[in-house]
Formats: C-alpha cells, sequence, structure tokens
C-alpha cells in the first residue's frame, strides 16, 4: 500500500516533463530522462541523462529499473531519424551512418517539410 502511494508520488514529480524557454526535460516516462534543448545553429540537442528508468513502475507495478542506452544527437526536429549528428548506442549503426549523409546533403537544422521527400529517400538507402 505504502509503496503504491510512493509511485504515485513520484509519478508526479518525475514521470512528467518540463519546459523552460528552449530546453526540455523529460522524466521517467517513454522519453527515459531526456533533455532536448533548441539551437538556432544546430536544431535541437538531444540526450539522455545517465538514470536508470522505470522507478516509477518498480513502486506501481513490481517491475525491475532498467538502464536505457545513452545517446547524444542533433536533429532538425528532435527525431533520430532526421538527425545531422549522432553519438550512442540507442540507434543502429545504419542511423548514424544516414546522420551523416543527411549532415552532407541538408548541413544543420534544415527544414524538414521542405526536404521531406529527399529526406524519405536518403533514410530508404540502408
Amino acid at each position: 500500500m505504502i509503496k503504491r502511494k510512493i509511485g504515485h508520488l513520484l509519478q508526479k514529480r518525475i514521470g512528467s516533463h518540463i519546459s523552460k524557454g528552449n530546453l526540455t526535460m523529460y522524466g521517467d516516462n517513454a522519453m527515459h530522462f531526456g533533455i532536448t534543448y533548441w539551437t538556432k545553429k544546430y536544431g535541437y540537442v538531444c540526450f539522455r541523462l545517465p538514470i536508470p528508468c522505470g522507478i516509477v513502475d518498480y513502486f506501481l507495478y513490481d517491475s525491475k529499473v532498467r538502464w536505457q542506452p545513452l545517446y547524444l544527437y542533433l536533429s532538425p526536429n528532435a527525431t533520430p531519424w532526421a538527425s545531422t549528428f549522432m553519438l550512442g548506442k540507442k540507434h543502429d549503426r545504419s542511423d548514424w551512418v544516414l546522420s551523416r549523409v543527411r549532415k552532407k546533403k541538408f548541413g544543420h537544422n534544415f527544414d524538414t517539410n521542405e526536404n521531406r521527400e529527399e529526406l524519405y529517400r536518403i533514410n530508404q538507402i540502408i
């Protein structure tokens, strides 16, 4: 009973996200303590904090706390499929290779709507 109360309290505290200006910090949810920061030059700088995930689920559902892979990528729309620089094991090697192709073709912080067709073609290479 007390474990569930702690879980509900943690869910309110660390289960959502907080935004302040260009910075958004995601909690223990599907984003697994991810951070996005928007810059004019690079688009979104996205990375994950080295904090174990599933803390809330541990208290609510008795599931295991787990480590998610760390990553860092630059993307015009905060998604890995449009990234122009990438580090980390979250994404497979093909994503890493394609990020270099996208950077060479578009540069950082390109308009994904304007370049949607070409971006789709690049993402189908591998």
